[in-house]
């Protein structure tokens, strides 16, 4: 039969408020124009090393987005440990800009960044799309 949530049950609306919550404060852009201008303009860093930082940010998250989204489509559970940590690891990788200025330790640290965003936003979706589901089995 078909399932349509309403008012009246509380977990779907508690899930519903907690998934609308992550999606707000969970920057899938990663800030990036924002740690651009910090870089550039008050660390001094040339042009071309954000450039590069963010070339290989982006190729990374293009080359493990696929392998991504199929491993957490083949798990049946931790899907919202998964979810959490990686959330947790870009949050901190976004703003270690702020604690360095080292090219090496940004760009580490931005690859790591790319690659937990190829996780955590397709987990994030599996997660939105397990909620608002008509059916229920």
């Amino acid at each position: 039969g078909q399932y349509i949530p309403g008012k009246d049950n509380k977990d779907y609306l508690m899930a519903k408020r907690a998934l609308t919550a992550v999606n707000f404060f969970v920057e899938s852009s990663r800030l990036e124009h924002y740690t651009a201008v910090y870089l550039i303009n008050i660390l001094n860093w040339k042009p071309s090393n954000f450039g590069i930082v963010s070339l290989l940010m982006n190729t990374v998250m293009v080359i493990f987005q696929t392998p991504a989204g199929d491993l957490l489509d083949k798990l049946k559970k931790g899907k919202k440990t998964i979810t959490g940590i990686t959330i947790i690891i870009a949050a901190v990788t976004t703003v270690m800009v702020v604690w360095t200025s080292n090219f090496w330790a940004i760009l580490v640290g931005k690859i790591i960044e790319g690659m937990s965003s190829t996780i955590f936003l397709p987990a994030l979706m599996s997660l939105l799309l397990g909620i608002s589901r008509s059916d229920v089995e």
